[in-house]
């Protein structure tokens, strides 16, 4: 079995810094593949136009196709881009975040699977006619031998935080909350740690110095162990006051839970839902100020509670096994409705 990956972003400046890259690998850890990057950039963007992804390099797609038995697409929103069209083979789409402003019911129809990750999408897009819908959990490799919390929160005492799903853009700074997070920094006595991937670090350590808040945040730029970085802190936290930057079910907040560290999330972000039904941490109203401090009230309350939940939660939903396994499944079963 041969596969065609069509991504829709550029490989990260830094290894292994990347969640659908690191699930891709997984993937191809079981399949011959080939690889195609429909974006011509070396950097992310939201200002080159969807239409034009991948028709810069038509020809090495069609070749590439060829050869290939199933084409598997990852993208954050689920937009049939024109490059499509061109391809004769099966296309699997991966369906990133759970964002609904993009979608084409009538084109969705001829893609052999969706796959999204959270209820939300799935039941969203069944209400739209469409029946090829399938959800699988993201795989994580987690390390049986990491440790957890070292360092234990006690009640008013400082707060250690730790952001590791780092913006892409310039205009992420503010929709992932940075800059709400360094309002409160200060008055909340938060030590917040900002992992980067290889960008946006001078215009962030601007932002810190505007807000006077360089004593409160610490930047880290570089590959790092985040699962034994997260052990040293109380919480970690994504915020998005938009569901397309960010994937249904972010790996920073599911290695939080790992180590056994307290979430702090974005309603808009689909991972919310398990969030708040298993008591796993606190859900903010996007990245509102009023309820960013809410939520940071009620953490440092209920901190205890929180990870005595999070000791009970069943975190193999999100293992590296069950997700390629899965995927596996998927791809016999599209190849198996072709013959």
């Amino acid at each position: 079995m041969k596969i065609l990956f069509l991504h829709t972003a550029p490989p990260p400046k830094i290894k292994n810094t990347d969640a659908v890259f690191n699930e891709i690998s997984l993937i191809k850890d079981k399949v011959e593949f080939e690889d195609i990057y429909l974006l011509p950039l070396k950097t992310p963007t939201s200002l080159y136009p969807r239409f034009l992804y991948g028709l810069h390099n038509i020809s090495e797609i069609i070749e590439k196709e060829s050869a290939v038995d199933i084409c598997h697409i990852f993208s954050p929103f689920l937009y049939f881009f024109p490059i499509l069209n061109f391809l004769k083979k099966p296309i699997i789409y991966s369906a990133l975040s759970s964002d609904r402003s993009s979608v084409n019911s009538a084109k969705c129809r001829a893609l052999a699977r969706i796959i999204v990750s959270n209820r939300r999408s799935a039941h969203y897009l069944e209400t739209r006619g469409l029946n090829n819908v399938t959800i699988i959990k993201p795989g994580i490799k987690f390390d049986r031998t990491q440790t957890k919390i070292k360092d234990t929160y006690v009640n008013d005492g400082p707060l250690k935080i730790i952001l590791a799903s780092a913006p892409w853009t310039k205009n992420q700074i503010k929709s992932k909350g940075i800059v709400s997070l360094l309002q409160v920094a200060k008055s909340e006595n938060i030590y917040l740690t900002i992992v980067l991937r290889g960008h946006l670090e001078r215009e962030i350590k601007k932002l810190i110095g505007d807000f006077n808040a360089e004593a409160n945040v610490k930047i880290i730029n570089g590959e790092i162990n985040v699962p034994v970085l997260m052990q040293e802190h109380h919480a970690v936290v994504l915020l998005s006051e938009e569901s397309a930057i960010v994937k249904s079910y972010p790996h920073s907040l599911i290695e939080g839970l790992s180590v056994g560290v307290p979430v702090i999330v974005s309603d808009t972000i689909a991972m919310a839902d398990t969030v708040q039904e298993n008591g796993l941490g606190v859900v903010v109203d996007g990245i509102e100020h009023q309820s960013l401090l809410t939520a940071l009230r009620s953490l440092r309350t209920h901190y205890e509670e929180h990870v005595e939940k999070i000791s009970k939660f069943d975190l193999s939903i999100f293992s590296a096994q069950k997700f390629v396994n899965s995927t596996m499944k998927i791809y016999e079963q599209v190849l198996s409705e072709r013959k």
